[in-house]
């Protein structure tokens, strides 16, 4: 990813960033921040333009320049081509947020997040990307869905990843990567952000409620609902016994039996993708993982990978996991 640690924290803010942000003058009255509806297909940005018969649908990215420190100049165009720039915002008196992209292969979800600070309190969180906490909950009942891998946290979220280079005066923005095999397909969920303030003493920033969600949140109000339509090119593969993986432009991901001795990832080896008419692979897999689950009492592992760009399926006819080869069918 244009060589940035996906995973190193960035603790504090620079002190001349702190200085500037203290001349901002801040913001005394807002509107509460409303949900708004998301759908995540081209049907959405379809409907934001009028287009003659035949056009091509064609959406940019309101923040390209900090879009780019994530992913290759190739993988942006892809997306903006598909029309899958949304720049969708929604604030509060805080903090404004631009979704500036939600991909969804229906197993596994990629978003692309800008927040715009609006006054100091703002800044100062705004600014400590690793307090972002991402939240789920069913919209019609409110309750939180459960993190899979996290007992008692209701963060649906495998990781966010920042790149400092991302930042400018007043804006951050991150990458967000989801695990969505384990919500049901087709329900519409309210997507609630949280982030700690940084203005309160260390003792009080995290503190939590009843459903372990931050009491002191500059995010509060703001929400996003969505069903995680499928918004991305896939294509199915399978290996000799008829194991499947589901291959998109932002990853895979399997249920394969054949993998259920979860010893057998002791030695893991890297996964890789197998390029068509070429000896060699030419993306890196950086976020890898095997779960083991529970299905009427047998054991069968979930294993997804996120690609570090945007591929085109097309030029794959192959992905080998831990050995063992998924092919076109």
């Amino acid at each position: 990813m244009n060589g940035f640690d996906l995973f190193k924290a960035v603790n504090n803010a620079d002190m001349k960033y702190i200085e500037q942000a203290e001349s901002y003058s801040r913001v005394k009255t807002r509107r509460p921040a409303k949900a708004f509806r998301l759908s995540v297909g081209i049907a959405a940005a379809a409907a934001l333009m009028t287009v003659t018969a035949g056009a091509t649908i064609l959406t940019r990215f309101a923040n390209r320049d900090s879009v780019e420190k994530y992913l290759l100049e190739d993988s942006v165009n892809i997306l903006e081509e598909q029309g899958l720039a949304l720049n969708y915002t929604a604030e509060n008196e805080h903090i404004r947020l631009t979704v500036d992209a939600m991909l969804s292969d229906g197993n596994l979800g990629e978003m692309l997040l800008t927040f715009e600070a609006l006054d100091f309190k703002g800044y100062q969180s705004a600014m400590a990307w690793q307090n972002l906490y991402l939240y789920l909950a069913d919209a019609e009942t409110g309750e939180y869905i459960p993190n899979p891998y996290m007992a008692g946290e209701p963060l649906v979220f495998g990781s966010v990843g920042h790149n400092s280079d991302a930042r400018t005066r007043s804006t951050n923005t991150c990458i967000a990567f989801m695990e969505l095999w384990n919500i049901e397909k087709g329900k519409t969920y309210k997507l609630r952000f949280g982030l700690a303030d940084q203005t309160l003493p260390d003792n009080e920033r995290y503190e939590r409620d009843e459903n372990v969600v931050l009491k002191n949140n500059v995010m509060e109000g703001i929400e996003i609902e969505t069903d995680f339509t499928p918004n991305v090119e896939t294509k199915t593969l399978t290996n000799e016994d008829g194991g499947r993986v589901e291959l998109s432009q932002i990853g895979f991901f399997t249920e394969d039996k054949r993998l259920t001795d979860l010893d057998s990832f002791k030695n893991e080896k890297e996964p890789r993708l197998l390029k068509k008419d070429s000896p060699f692979r030419d993306d890196f897999i950086f976020g890898f993982r095997s779960i083991e689950g529970e299905d009427m009492g047998v054991a069968i592992p979930k294993y997804s990978a996120f690609f570090n760009n945007i591929i085109n399926v097309n030029e794959y006819d192959g992905v080998e996991i831990n050995g063992v080869k998924y092919t076109e069918e």
